[in-house]
């Protein structure tokens, strides 16, 4: 009974009700497979925004219903002045195609913990929203990782870490990610790298102040030599020492992608600093380079001038507060 089955859709999107949403999804025949880690009833609910709303509006040949009157004005169909003709109108966006949100995009969105995931997703899934927001001490890390993102930038903060269990799907449809300043540690680098190795889509991460050291740049530095897009990766104030320093270098020698690497605020030494000018001599894509307050001094500075006689791509480099005297700048 299709009014019943409305009915019933109403009140669980009203309340929220995921599970129920579920259920009557599988009522009404749509199929469904969950990513491994993301709720079932999350992932049918998200998969079947647009035959939500088809049941909502199937409901209005024998019923009114205010969550039908909400999704015409979301959707941004024209306000019928009579439930047959919103039908009418239905049918014909469907079959044209132009099932979407309001021809105007959404822009930049933050999400809370008063946000309608529901409405959320179908903006998502078509596009609508250019720049996410998203703070997992206001909205559940679960739901966000069942969104399918088409094309938004995603900002994300996190003050624990409970995401690391939902990767790679929290990074599988961003273009940006921004972890900074949060508390992954080097445990949370490897979860991290682990995504970026199959990753096809980030281009920026910001991992400043993550407390990743040594064994988490080497981790991140495994996953540089696997990924073909991220093509910035900010790395400040990490505790990264030489031998860190060392492992990015490596992977620099063999990425092709990266066009952009910050590491300001570390305390790579002139160790690590001729171990990434080694990495700038072969290297082909990097373009700007920061390695300020890294105590790199003239020994450094040395090395990396030596490298610079050689590259030819790099734009920029930092240099700033690392002891560098007469000699080092002579080089």
């Amino acid at each position: 009974d299709k009014v019943k089955v409305a009915e019933a859709f109403n009140r669980a999107t009203e309340d929220n009700d995921v599970m129920m949403v579920m259920v009557l999804m599988q009522v009404g025949g749509a199929e469904v497979c969950a990513p491994e880690g993301i709720p079932l009833g999350l992932v049918a609910a998200f998969s079947a925004s647009e035959a939500m709303a088809c049941i909502q509006y199937q409901s209005l040949e024998d019923t009114a219903s205010h969550v039908a009157d909400a999704w015409t004005e979301f959707l941004g169909l024209p306000q019928p002045s009579n439930p047959e003709e919103r039908w009418e109108h239905w049918k014909l966006m469907k079959a044209s195609g132009k099932l979407r949100p309001g021809e105007t995009p959404q822009g930049e969105v933050v999400l809370n913990n008063t946000s309608c995931p529901l409405k959320t997703q179908v903006s998502l899934s078509q596009g609508m929203i250019s720049k996410l927001h998203v703070d997992f001490e206001m909205f559940s890390v679960e739901v966000f990782a069942a969104f399918r993102i088409k094309s938004a930038v995603v900002h994300l903060t996190a003050k624990q870490n409970r995401f690391l269990d939902f990767l790679p799907g929290v990074l599988s449809s961003t273009a940006s990610f921004d972890l900074q300043g949060n508390r992954i540690g080097a445990d949370g680098a490897g979860s991290l790298a682990g995504a970026l190795k199959e990753n096809k889509t980030l281009q920026r991460i910001f991992l400043q102040a993550n407390g990743i050291e040594d064994a988490g740049a080497n981790s991140l530095a495994g996953a540089l030599k696997e990924n073909k897009t991220l093509q910035r990766i900010f790395l400040q104030a990490n505790g990264i020492g030489a031998a860190g320093a060392d492992s990015l270098a490596g992977a620099l020698e063999v990425n092709k992608a990266l066009q952009q690497i910050y590491l300001g605020g570390n305390r790579i030494g002139g160790a690590g600093a001729d171990s990434l000018a080694k990495a700038l001599k072969v290297n082909k894509t990097l373009q700007q380079v920061d390695l300020h307050e890294n105590g790199i001094e003239d020994a450094g500075a040395n090395s990396l001038a030596e490298a610079l006689k050689e590259n030819k791509t790099l734009q920029q480099i930092y240099l700033g507060a690392n002891g560098i005297g007469a000699a080092g700048a002579d080089s």
